[in-house]
């Protein structure tokens, strides 16, 4: 067949103009075009350095990269935040910066064998709000919370500018993670459409030519592109102390309450967290100091941190955790401005993120690099000083506490801030301390809400259930915090007791020792007591602790400790004891003996207690745990480190050392020159323990340190617990001799040890 012609009309005459092109040569020019431009594009972006997903722009963006989180076959984990996880405030400041982020330094410390990747949603002024539609939209990518992710948590996010932003800080950042569901269980359609609309789009336009580029076809993104073909001429330096002003006006004001929709996009997303089980690690950035002295007092700052750790950090939500990493170890130099670090700072700040994960390191760091040095000793608020603060552990303090409570598998811990009128609270991670209840430094008697309730001078916490009980009104009352409202406790009749000067959980009931004289078993819950022990007239109890058999221990004036029974008739101490067991007589020569060859353990007939100020019995070794304070024998001002702790096993009549020993040798005692006495690593203080781990909890009287400790000592006769079945991790089997001398020639002869103590607003964590 003829190829059909053109005909038309020229200079007054008819022209043929040869057969027509078919229309399919056109749309293949046309396609080769758009081919060209795509691989142009793509080329450009890899001159860029950019990465697949380096930056989403778009709900399909987004979808992408925690597709690619989800997909991946390995250990995925998925960050999100802004610019401090971002890096580009690095941009025309650090050569290469697109590699030198907080994620690049992660998989790059990350150790080669370790099948941890990592995937990144950063974008600037991200807030809680758009996070919360971020998770929305992975729980529905991966509704088997396969993926952890870790989150990052700014006071910017926080301020009064942001407190009544309901929508997102991008309109596509809404359209993903929508609200599918109603309260009350009914299907929200318009949304499903919507988002099922969006999602189908999304997956077509990632295939289509010059599409499939659109995530970082934007201003910014094209132009670092193009900055590494063409250097831009050089941009009028910022001014940074306009820039400075801006920034503290976000960091000055924080609106923390519960109006705020920042504030309920934060509670949104942790509880829904807990309900998907997805594991979850928050972290507070690192801050410099100078602009964080001129943002807010230590008390404001404390309060945040307190804040976020009452949202975030719950002892009933162990997969969901707070994390401070704004800490002494990020000093000023690392900063490139308030909050953005360089690269020697992301390193560190990946170092830290990848020991809270879990994530196996290519080398070990060093423990002055970490915010929390790894080993089986932690402290968990460590200053110098007294006071009160809330916050971390370099913030928090307390004045004179008197007092200590651990719940059973040491997620939750209750201080009472004596001279503070309050009680204190640290829960999950125990990383933060927050008040509990009651006003600082305000005390009374009222009743109420926590926040609002008075206090006066309360001692001895003890935690039965969720519930807080503890001595108050110096001693006088028994009062408790029950949910959210501080309650006194209703006695039958007359109160049994002149004034509380102990107490300790027994069942679902309190031990409570009544001014020195008698030993209680109250029942809260009817406001009924009975006399345990009573003593003479001439006789006083100093110590008691009950072993949860039934078995109460006591320690009298002259330091003997005695063995009354719950399930026998009243016991008395006096000149003809009875309903009573003389466990330890005290008969020995020596706190410390000095006897060349003699080593630890130590039959009873070798060794005395000087002034037994407290006691414990730990179950899982079948051992009773004593607190002796022992004098010294030069007064110094300041000296507090006194107290030997020693471990009574019953079975065997013998007396062991609590602490594991030191390299130097002094692992239970050294002898203090100044103050001519042999001295512990123990300052006065109160002690409690965890019966789930054996882990011991100290709390200093005279400084704001609270640190736990685990054993390392285990007595023959608990062989099946140290080397049987259910080893405690504790445990050692280190041969007695060689764990420590007590003989003179093996006692490390040295001065107190000095203290370093940082001079800038957080302290260091140094164990002293």
């Amino acid at each position: 067949m003829a190829e059909p012609q053109i005909t038309t009309w020229q200079d007054g005459r008819v022209a043929e103009r040869g057969p027509i092109a078919r229309p399919w040569s056109f749309v293949v020019a046309l396609l080769g075009i758009v081919m060209l431009a795509d691989l142009a594009l793509g080329w450009l972006a890899g001159r860029g350095g950019l990465d697949r997903g380096f930056e989403p722009h778009d709900a399909a963006g987004l979808r992408r990269i925690l597709a690619d989180a989800a997909d991946d076959p390995e250990s995925p984990y998925l960050l999100v935040g802004d610019s401090v996880l971002a890096g580009d405030v690095m941009r025309g400041k650090i050569d290469g910066w697109e590699h030198r982020r907080v994620i690049d330094a992660m998989r790059e410390a990350t150790h080669p064998d370790s099948p941890a990747r990592f995937h990144q949603v950063a974008l600037d002024a991200l807030l809680p709000i758009d996070v919360l539609h971020v998770i929305q939209e992975l729980d529905a990518i991966d509704p088997g919370a396969r993926v952890p992710v870790v989150v990052e948590l700014n006071p910017r996010y926080f301020s009064r500018s942001y407190a009544d932003l309901r929508t997102c800080t991008r309109p596509w950042l809404c359209d993903v993670g929508p609200t599918l569901v109603n309260n009350s269980g009914t299907t929200r359609w318009a949304s499903l459409r919507r988002w099922l609309v969006g999602v189908g789009l999304g997956g077509v336009a990632e295939h289509v030519p010059l599409l499939r580029h659109r995530t970082w076809l934007h201003g910014d993104a094209l132009q670092r592109a193009i900055a590494a073909l063409v250097p831009a001429p050089p941009a009028e330096a910022p001014d940074a102390l306009a820039a400075r002003a801006r920034h503290l006006a976000h960091y000055q004001e924080l609106d923390l309450g519960a109006d705020s929709r920042q504030i309920q996009a934060l509670s949104q997303l942790v509880a829904r967290l807990r309900a998907t089980g997805r594991r979850a690690v928050f972290f507070t950035t690192p801050l410099e100091d100078g602009f964080v002295a001129e943002a807010m007092t230590e008390a404001e700052y404390g309060h945040y941190t307190a804040r976020m750790s009452e949202l975030v950090d719950l002892s009933t939500a162990p997969r969901v955790e707070l994390v401070h990493l704004d800490h002494a170890i990020f000093a000023a130099p690392l900063f490139l401005d308030h909050c953005h670090l360089g690269p020697e700072g992301n390193r560190r700040l990946a170092v830290n993120l990848l020991v809270e994960l879990g994530v196996g390191l290519a080398q070990v760091p060093d423990d002055d690099a970490l915010a929390r040095p790894s080993g089986p000793d932690r402290t968990l608020v460590g200053r110098p000083d007294r006071g009160f603060t809330d916050g971390a552990a370099w913030q928090a303090r307390f004045d004179h506490p008197r007092g200590l409570a651990v719940a059973p598998g040491g997620r939750r811990i209750v201080v009472a801030d004596t001279q503070n009128h309050v009680l204190r609270e640290l829960s999950g991670n125990l990383d933060t301390v927050r008040t509990l209840a009651g006003q600082a430094q305000t005390s009374g008697a009222l009743d109420g809400p926590r926040a609002d309730a008075r206090l006066d001078h309360p001692t001895h916490p003890v935690i039965l259930g969720s519930t807080v009980y503890f001595a108050d009104q110096q001693g006088k009352q028994l009062r408790k915090v029950a949910g959210r409202n501080v309650l006194t406790v209703k006695m039958q009749g007359r109160v049994p007791w002149s004034r509380i000067a102990g107490m300790q959980a027994d069942g679902d009931g309190l031990l409570v020792l009544d001014a020195g004289r008698r030993i209680l078993r109250v029942d809260p819950a009817t406001g009924r007591a009975r006399v345990v022990v009573d003593v003479a007239a001439e006789h006083h109890i100093k110590a008691f602790t009950g072993a949860g058999d039934g078995r109460v221990f006591f320690a009298d004036q002259d330091n003997r400790i005695w063995i009354a029974r719950l399930d026998r008739p009243r016991a008395h101490l006096g000149p003809a004891p009875t309903e009573l067991e003389l466990e330890f007589p005290n008969t020995g020569a020596d706190v410390v003996p000095q006897v060349k060859g003699l080593y630890f353990p130590l039959n009873y007939r070798r060794i005395r207690f000087a002034n037994v100020v407290g006691m414990v019995w730990v179950e899982r070794y079948g051992t009773l745990l004593v607190q002796d304070d022992v004098p010294v024998t030069r007064r110094i001002d300041g000296t507090s480190e006194r107290i030997h702790l020693r471990m009574i096993d019953p079975r065997a009549d013998l007396v062991y050392p609590w602490l594991k020993p030191l390299v130097h040798g002094g692992g239970y005692a050294y002898y203090n020159s100044q103050s001519r006495s042999f001295s512990s690593y123990f300052h006065v203080g109160t002690m409690a323990l965890d019966q789930e781990t054996a882990t011991l909890f100290w709390l200093e009287l005279n400084r704001s340190r609270l640190f736990s400790a685990t054993s390392a000592t285990c007595p023959p006769t608990a062989s099946a617990i140290c080397s049987g079945r259910g080893r405690p991790p504790a445990c050692s089997s280190a041969s007695t001799r060689s764990a420590s001398s007590i003989a003179g020639s093996s006692a490390t002869r040295s001065r107190a040890p000095t203290k370093a103590w940082s001079s800038a607003r957080r302290c260091s964590r140094s164990p002293t």
